[in-house]
């Protein structure tokens, strides 16, 4: 306990060797300064087969990005420019299983009208003492799309095999904006803007942002001469995976303040966090040395029978929820959702490659197990969209990332 305090002590001299943070002011703006907030509207969870609000979610949501950039800067005024950076719309279906998907990123697979990311939707010029807008010029910011409905399942990648039936829909971007832009400069902390519209916040910029997470840990290059510890206070908009020198990666919540046991690496070559968000770290650790030896199991067998493939995953699911349950039950509910869908789509991708290698294929149609309407593997039920590509030559490919 006393070497845990005392390691706990010396983290706290560690916070000497982070990078300072300069809080940027209303006043500290120039030329080809930029930041990009966003504004989030949350439809309900009506939708058939959906239980729970995810955390971060990716459905059941509107999120639309704007760019403020600053485009003049004299001695009594700056003038900012506002443009859409993305509209992302995703919704449930309330009577179908499916769901009405729309990204302005992927502008290939929708249909617009007259509308373009970087459209421009407000030009304002503020006097640089007072901080209030003197002009306002307004643009027609009128935003029309079409979201296309996807009915649950996988199906091939690529959304244009969807677009027979969308819904159409419009924002008006400028009724959006102007509530944050009057008041923008007025209502600047001294680091960073208030928004004072519900569910609108700052989430990247040209100029350093309040850190609001927090690690220290240590980089394990065998490389490196020294003290290889590490400690840096860090400003993320969302969950993300962050890279720590060479050998560490550490899954961080924004809030999250993380200290690794230093002693206990030095003593035992173990890694162990400690803090607020130490539970999706210390259980990633783990997860790891859990999967490599469980995965050889499943891939080294020749499992040509639907059954043995459950015979086979029995221990590992077994392991994997008593640890989870048992040891990291606090977990934020984001990262728990990442490793259980991880694990799931995991065993998705162990099913279909012997499937498609299997001579037998019925018995394994009739076994369950190739369910791909079911979730977790129905698109919309997750924070993922998966595609599957069938190659010609057998192969199958799982293509998977956040949205």
């Amino acid at each position: 306990m006393k070497a845990r305090l005392l390691f706990l002590f010396l983290c706290l001299t560690w916070s000497g060797w982070a990078e300072s943070f300069t809080p940027y002011s209303r006043d500290s703006l120039k030329k080809g300064d930029w930041f990009t907030f966003e504004c989030v509207n949350y439809y309900p969870y009506v939708a058939p087969g959906i239980k729970e609000e995810i955390p971060w979610r990716a459905e059941n949501i509107r999120r639309v990005i704007i760019r403020a950039t600053v485009t003049d800067r004299t001695d009594k005024s700056i003038s900012i420019d506002y443009t859409l950076d993305n509209l992302y719309d995703c919704h449930n279906d309330q009577k179908k299983q499916g769901f009405y998907y729309f990204d302005s990123r992927y502008q290939q697979d929708f249909a617009f009208k007259d509308s373009v990311s970087g459209k421009q939707i407000l030009h304002a010029t503020y006097d640089r003492k007072s901080g209030k807008a003197l002009i306002s010029d307004k643009v027609n910011s009128l935003y029309s799309y079409s979201k296309a409905y996807i009915p649950f399942g996988v199906r091939q990648e690529g959304l244009s095999t969807y677009t027979e039936v969308s819904v159409h829909d419009s924002l008006d971007l400028e009724k959006l904006v102007i509530p944050t832009a009057d008041d923008l400069l007025t209502g600047w902390k001294k680091d960073v803007p208030n928004f004072p519209v519900p569910n609108t916040r700052i989430i990247e910029a040209s100029f350093p942002l309040p850190p609001n997470t927090e690690f220290t840990c240590c980089d394990f290059d065998i490389d490196a001469s020294g003290d290889s510890t590490i400690h840096k206070k860090i400003f993320i908009p969302y969950p993300t995976e962050y890279k720590v020198g060479k050998q560490t990666t550490l899954l961080l919540t924004p809030g999250d303040s993380i200290v690794q046991d230093k002693k206990l690496y030095t003593d035992t070559h173990l890694i162990r966090y400690e803090g607020r968000g130490n539970e999706q770290n210390n259980f990633q650790y783990g997860y790891r040395r859990f999967a490599n030896l469980y995965e050889s199991d499943i891939f080294v067998f020749d499992l040509k029978q639907p059954e043995q493939m459950e015979k086979a995953f029995q221990p590992r699911n077994a392991l994997f929820q008593t640890v989870l349950e048992k040891d990291f039950g606090k977990m934020d509910p984001y990262w728990r959702k990442v490793f259980e869908r991880t694990e799931q789509y995991f065993k998705g991708e162990a099913i279909l490659t012997y499937y498609m290698h299997a001579t037998d294929k019925e018995a394994w149609h009739k076994s369950g197990l190739l369910n791909w309407q079911a979730p977790p593997l129905c698109i919309g039920q997750s924070t993922y969209r998966l595609c599957i590509r069938l190659e010609e030559s057998e192969c199958c490919k799982l293509l998977l990332f956040f949205v």
